[in-house]
Order: C-alpha cells, then structure tokens, then sequence
C-alpha cells in the first residue's frame, strides 16, 4: 500500500471562491455508520450549510480530521491535483450544493505523477453540476485538442449515486483522460441530464447501471470511448441515446458538433420493467462521423462488436431525436426529469474554413439520421424492437455481419452484401424492403393493420409470410390470408360457437419446389392462435395441375418425431387444390398415375396395387425428412 494512499491536505481555498463560515483546528470523525470508510465527508449542517469534514493525513499528523463549513448552495472544489497524494473516497449527504467538483487538475506540467483512483458516493442532498474532474482555466492551453497521448490522472472513477436530486452529471469537460469510470443510479435518485462519457475526454472503458432511480435525458457529446457498457435493470430512462445525440448542439460549426466515437465493443441490456419514453441508436457506435470536432479524420475502426439486448423494448435505428414528422429534432439542453423538451428545425449545413458541410448525406459528417453500414469487421446483434424510418435504410457490407434475434419494423431498407442472419421478425411496413441473401429461420413479413367489425377477416399479400394486426383487437370467426399475389391461400375457421383472437396473427407458406418424386412441398407457420388443432378448421390452397388418370396425394410431415400422415384433399380444380392442416407441419404433395384397381373396399381394406403406391410414398416421404435434416 502506498504511504499517502487517501488524501492529504485539503487547502481551503480549493474549496471554492466563498466565504468560509467556521474551521476547525481538529474535530470528531462522522459517527454515522454509513459514512465509515471514507476520507471526506460531505454533510448537512445548521441553516441547511454545508460542512465538509476530511482526513488530514499529512506527515505530521496522525488521522486527524478537520473540517469547513460554507453557505449552502456555495460551489465546492473537493481537492486540487497539486494537493493530492493518492487515492480519493468521499460520501455526501444532506446538503444542496452549487458546482461540486471532486478533482480539479491544475499542475498539468507534473509528469512524474501516478495516476488515482476515485471514489464518490452520493445519499441525499441535491447538485446543480456534478463534475468528477475539471481542468483549471490556466491549465486548458496545455491540454491539447488531440486524442493520442492525453493526460491521464484519474485510473479508476466511480460515482454511486444511492439518492438525491443531481441536476446534470458531467463526468469531465476537458481533453483528460480516465481508464475506466463506473456509474451506478439506485432507487432513490434522481438525474436530470446524464453526459455518459462527459462533454469531452477519453474513456478506456465506461460502465453505466441503472438500478433503480430516475433520468431524464442520458447521450453522449464528444468524447472518445474505448468500450461502453449500459445496463438497465430497472427504473425510468426518459430519453436515451445510447451514442450521441447528433443535434443536442447548435451544429453551425465544426467544434459545436458531438461527434463521439465508441472504438472498440459495445453492450446495451435494457429490461422490459425500464420505464421510458424514446430510445435512439444514435451517432458514433455504428455510423462514425467522418470528421471530428477538432478536425481530425475518424479512426479506422477494424473490428468491433455492437450488442444490444433489449427484448421488447423499441429503439429507433436514428443517431437523435426526431418529430413525427421527421423534420424537426427535440432539444435537451435545459431538460428537467418529467417536462418536455424544445424543438428546432433538423440541421442540414455548417461553416468550416469557408467551405459548406453538410450534416447529414454521402458528404456529410453522418450519413443521414436514420441510416448505416455495417462494414468490414463490424457485427451488430440485436434483441429489440428495431425501428428502421422510411427515409433510412441499413447497408450490410462486405465483411459485415448483422444479427436480428429480436423484430425489426422496417419502413425503409435493407441491403444486404455481407451476411444477414434473422433469427427474429422483420415486419415490412409500407416500403419497406429487404434486398439480398438471407439466412437463418426467422420471419420477413409484410405487416397489415385492419379493423374488424363482422368477425371476418380477408387479406392478401405479396410475400409469403404475413403479420395481421388489429387495430382494436377483437374475436374473430374466420381469417382468409391469400399470399405471393394469389399463388396459395390459407382459411382459418373457427368451430361453431368458438372464437380465434389475438394481437398479432403471423402466416407464413413457404414453396420449396418439387424434390424427388414430390411434385411440391409446402412448409406451413402460423402465429397467435391457440388451440389450432381442436378449435380450428384449417384449409390450406395450392397450385396444382391433376392430369386425367393421375391422382393427388397430400402428407404431412412432423420433422419434430419424424413422423407423417395423409391430410385429407376437399377439393380439386384444374389448376389448384384444397386440403386440411392440422398444425405448423411441412405439406408433401405428390401426382402419381392412378391404379387401375386401386379402389378402396367396402370394407376398407386396399389392394395390393393401393398398398405398393403408399409404401413408395413412405419411402418418398422418408427420403424428404433426410434430405431437410441435412
């Protein structure tokens, strides 16, 4: 352990520009079991003052504490980095404080210093500006304006917020470095504005856990990550950006624009008990800006992985918050938890070096606010509600890799060159479209909005897979899907004096072609009916040619026990046949020659002829099972 491990002298006057009320030469440590363990102590004292009570572990002491007391609502610097002789722990509870400060950094041409760690807890009281770290006005100059090689005093930082009303949570301000920051809301607490990583510096590794509590408005500005961690367990988030929110600035000119940028992994769990109003992707995770505030070119970012876990929970694919409309972006600058924010026209151009940049566009600093690419080296895995606008639109590129476990509303694009893997939903809204290669077995559906007022319900669609829903949902007798333009149709229908009814139904009819001696095979998946079997009759229609002298036969086949049976066939035209479905199964469809005394007798017993026929279908059927296990 080092010799000066905590905290030594607190000057006075780092405390802030105020007039101190009373010091204290020696005085008792705090009684309060909670406040043990820690070197400064942050309390409320008479008339609602604020009294700091810290360690003195100067050489020519031996642990005794002093204290100051000041104005409530006074500015409080907690300690000077000159000052500091090792690592920091401090509690506060009770009072109401101005600007509180916990480091500030002023000997910036110190090199031979070993970095701190940090260590803040907060019980009650209240904080206008909450700052873990601020550079000294003197002290600015020298930092610099590039990311390479800053300054890095602080190691760990940790700020446990356990109650009590923070106004704005700033992190750092300044062109600093910390290695690693963790922040923790619990019940009780209540943040206006959270800046996850600060106005600006650097962050090696950031870990956000919201365990209660409440935030109004929580984004990223202008700093640099390497990976970023955000937990959800419970509480309210009202407005989250998980990146930046790219027009929470007046963005007119280059070094107002929030351009932060996650360098390596990044992970989102949200639970479905948070409570929130919007959630946006938004900028600098997956859609980089080309140039930053300070007119360096982005760095190259070769691999990283982006989760987000968040089943239920709707995130929209933006890098801000838009209107309705689209046209007009919300404004947090004055947030307070519980209002509303203000709203601006959408940003379109700046001024730099006399040139005219684009905010958004192939020239711009980010691409649009609704759109990306995901490039080489870059995978994106999703478990959410994935709200893609109509204007936007998701390039999956060469070497890129997107994984879709949750639902995606698409009412724009996606195309994809690399590799789509949809193990969920895509729901296509109006537009909405998806070019390219597929794989893995989730559904891409066309979504259809109806009202029922007759308990009937008839649609159709281009695709081969749809999702209803109802507007007001209510008992239905009967559904009629008819799918790919016509090509096959399914009728739900409900037994007499039974109802079918959900929020959402999904039907899907896949058509693989024929295979083998299988003139056709049908894959049949249906969604939010209960009781399919019992309470349902269900009657599949396909395309199908019956020659004079052939005849038409229909297995269903169960992947599940490997198992099949003959369906039975209700009706035969010339270019199409009906027959029932019993469940989610794979539908075998075989026109073979007919048997000249292949009848059945009266007693139900069959010819040989009969019987040679099916055991060819067993086997055909068989070979089938084998080839789809492959």
């Amino acid at each position: 352990m080092r010799l000066f491990h905590i905290i030594p002298l607190i000057i006075m006057a780092t405390l802030a520009l105020i007039a101190v009320d009373d010091v204290d030469a020696a005085v008792e440590p705090p009684q309060d079991e909670h406040l043990q363990g820690y070197d400064i102590v942050i309390t409320e004292g008479k008339n609602g003052s604020i009294i700091l009570t810290y360690k003195d572990v100067s050489e020519d002491s031996d642990d005794v504490w002093k204290r100051v007391d000041y104005p409530s609502g006074s500015d409080v610097v907690v300690c000077r980095w000159s000052d500091n002789r090792g690592d920091i722990s401090v509690a506060m509870d009770g009072p109401d404080i101005g600007t509180l400060t916990i480091v500030r950094f002023d000997d910036i041409d110190t090199k031979s210093y070993d970095y701190v760690n940090v260590k803040f807890t907060m019980f009650s009281g209240s904080i206008r500006n909450f700052t873990a770290l601020t550079v000294d006005g003197s002290q600015s100059s020298k930092l610099g304006n590039v990311y390479d090689g800053m300054v890095n005093p602080i190691n760990e930082l940790s700020m446990d917020i356990r109650g009590g009303y923070i106004r704005l949570l700033n992190p750092t301000s300044d062109m600093i470095h910390v290695t690693d920051m963790h922040v923790i809301i619990r019940s009780g607490a209540t943040i206006d504005r959270l800046y996850t990583s600060g106005e600006n510096g650097k962050y090696t590794s950031i870990w956000i856990d919201l365990l209660g509590g409440n935030i109004g408005y929580m984004t990223n500005l202008k700093s640099r990550v390497g990976t970023l961690d955000i937990n959800m367990d419970h509480g309210v988030v009202e407005y989250l950006a998980i990146g930046a929110d790219t027009e929470n600035s007046n963005n007119r000119v280059l070094d107002s624009l929030n351009t932060f940028i996650v360098t390596a992994d990044t992970n989102v769990f949200i639970s479905e008990t948070v409570v929130y109003r919007e959630i946006v992707l938004g900028g600098g995770l997956i859609d980089i800006p080309t140039l930053q505030w300070n007119t360096e070119s982005s760095p190259e970012i070769r691999m990283k992985n982006i989760v987000i876990e968040a089943t239920g929970v709707y995130v929209d694919n933006s890098t801000c918050f838009l209107n309705e409309k689209r046209s007009s972006a919300y404004h947090f600058n004055n947030y307070r938890f519980g209002s509303s924010p203000t709203t601006s026209p959408l940003s379109s151009s700046f001024s730099h070096e006399g040139q005219t940049i684009d905010v958004y566009g192939p020239e711009g600093i980010w691409e649009t606010p609704g759109s990306f690419d995901i490039d080489v080296g870059l995978s994106l895995y999703v478990s959410c509600v994935l709200e893609i606008p109509a204007e936007g639109y998701i390039h999956v590129n060469h070497g890129g890799k997107f994984v879709n476990t949750g639902i995606i509303d698409l009412y724009g694009t996606i195309n994809i060159m690399g590799e789509l893997i949809n193990g969920g939903t895509v729901r296509k809204i109006g537009s909405g479209n998806v070019v390219g290669i597929v794989s893995g077995h989730g559904h891409i559906a066309d979504l259809i909005t109806i009202q029922s007022n007759t308990g009937q319900v008839s649609v159709m669609s281009p695709d081969d897979t749809v999702i209803i829903q109802q507007d007001n949902p209510s008992p239905l007798e009967s559904l009629s899907v008819v799918l790919d333009n016509g090509r096959r149709s399914l009728t739900i229908t409900a037994h007499e004096g039974k109802t079918i009814q959900s929020e959402e139904y999904l039907v899907k009819i896949v058509e693989y072609g024929s295979m083998e001696q299988f003139n056709n095979i049908f894959s049949l998946y249906i969604r939010g009916i209960e009781a399919l079997d019992t309470d349902c009759d269900i009657i599949m229609t396909v395309p199908a040619m019956v020659p004079t002298g052939y005849v038409a036969q229909v297995y269903a086949y169960d992947q599940s026990d490997d198992t099949f049976e003959r369906v039975s066939i209700v009706d035969v035209t010339p270019y199409a046949l009906s027959f029932e479905c019993h469940e989610n199964l794979d539908y075998c469809l075989m026109i073979a020659p007919m048997v000249e005394d292949g009848q059945v007798n009266g007693d139900g017993s069959m010819t040989i002829s009969v019987i040679l026929v099916m055991i060819i279908a067993v086997l055909l059927v068989t070979m089938y099972a084998l080839l789809r296990k492959k």
